[in-house]
């Protein structure tokens, strides 16, 4: 009895769909170009106008913020901005060479990559970004940052 009742259902869709398409409903539906959410690469940073911290010491933003390899990799991309085509061996050498005279940087806890849709032309958000430094419960432990699992 079921798979009868469950044929007579097809059937009725299938007879909704046939009168569907003579109706001329295909012919009336725009066809627009569909994108899968998320592929676009036309993404934009978009920040504050200030930053949440003015100036958090670089030892503070190793030991609050959990960015182990801050001074490495700052160095790294600022080698890779004054020359950007250069090797793994030349990058590793201008890296020794850097010198930083600051201590402190500016931080900026909450960021956002937006998109222009194409389809209604309005601005989405595509992916957000939140930090916080390690905090004290109400119970005087110490809250840690999340960090990466060392491989």
């Amino acid at each position: 009895m079921a798979k009868w009742l469950e044929h007579k259902e097809k059937i009725f869709r299938h007879k909704q769909y046939l009168s569907w398409l003579q109706n001329g409903s295909l012919i009336s539906t725009p066809r627009i170009k569909w994108n899968p959410p998320g592929l676009e690469l036309d993404r934009f940073l978009h920040m504050a106008k200030h930053p949440t911290v003015c100036a958090v010491p670089i030892d503070q933003l190793i030991k609050d913020y959990g960015t182990m390899y801050f001074c490495p990799a700052l160095a790294c991309f600022i080698a890779l901005a004054n020359e950007p085509n250069l090797i793994r061996a030349q990058l590793e050498a201008r890296i020794c060479g850097i010198r930083m005279p600051f201590g402190s940087v500016p931080v900026w806890h909450r960021i956002k990559y937006l998109r222009k849709d194409p389809v209604s032309s309005t601005t989405v958000t595509t992916n957000s970004i939140h930090v916080w430094p390690a905090t004290i419960d109400t119970h005087g432990h110490t809250v840690p940052v999340l960090r990466p699992i060392e491989p």
